[in-house]
């Protein structure tokens, strides 16, 4: 389970990014832990994605929503209003309310310009799609090790660090170093806990999904449709319901 203070230490100590192994099950276990910390870093930078992306929609909804109504009054004043009406409050009605939504349209606008909201949208999008590129290659390098159950000798590992040193560790450091740069300490413990809520729903829907077909039993009698299917194939008819 994830801890925040736990991933505190460890985002600061550089020394995790060093290796130490001595066969290959131990390069798997280095690379599988190398792929759930990037995969928490993904998960915090998309949580991180999805607050601005609303906060986004949310100005620039207003800001559309309330430009139309500024377009719909300032359209009702010139057809319905004119100098033979009398009603003094109809007058400053369409006479404030374009000031006031213009004001407010200009505010929410600043702010949007001010938080840079879609510049950050960018910026973790484009660390997100990096960090599934780097999972998605450790996942196929541990996969590829994995076809090995046995440890090696002394030169096939390393020529095996030194391939995992060019081909992926160089490129991981690099996406590590980047993420971090737009992960700050309160974040962990800000998306700790809804990250831990999140794998032990995914565990328990995984168990239960395991528990109910371990426990299910078919009705369907696999002897006949045995046999229908051997007919079939001597007859070269499809008898199969």
């Amino acid at each position: 389970m994830i801890n925040g203070s736990d991933i505190k230490e460890f985002a600061s100590d550089p020394e995790h990014l060093c290796l130490n192994v001595n066969c290959i099950k131990d390069l798997i276990k280095h690379i599988k832990e190398k792929k759930r910390r990037l995969d928490l870093y993904r998960k915090i930078l998309e949580l991180k994605y999805n607050r601005y992306k609303k906060c986004h929609n949310f100005w620039s909804m207003s800001t559309i929503i309330l430009s139309t109504s500024l377009t719909v009054i300032e359209s009702c004043k010139l057809i319905f209003l004119d100098d033979d009406n009398p009603d003094k409050s109809v007058h400053d009605f369409f006479d404030l309310s374009p000031i006031l939504l213009g004001s407010i349209i200009t505010c929410s606008s600043s702010i949007i310009k001010f938080k840079k909201y879609q510049e950050k949208m960018e910026v973790y999008n484009n660390t997100i799609e990096k960090c599934i590129n780097m999972i998605s290659k450790l996942k196929n390098k541990r996969d590829l090790l994995e076809l090995q159950n046995n440890c090696a000798d002394a030169t096939i590992i390393n020529n095996l660090l030194k391939n995992y040193n060019d081909e992926i560790l160089s490129e991981y450091c690099i996406i590590y170093q980047e993420s971090q740069k737009y992960i700050k300490n309160t974040d962990y413990d800000k998306y700790s806990r809804l990250l831990n809520y999140s794998e032990i729903n995914k565990y328990i829907i995984e168990q239960d999904r395991l528990q109910f077909y371990k426990k299910y039993k078919p009705n369907t009698d696999i002897e006949k449709i045995t046999e229908k299917s051997e007919k079939c194939h001597d007859n070269k008819i499809c008898c199969l319901p």
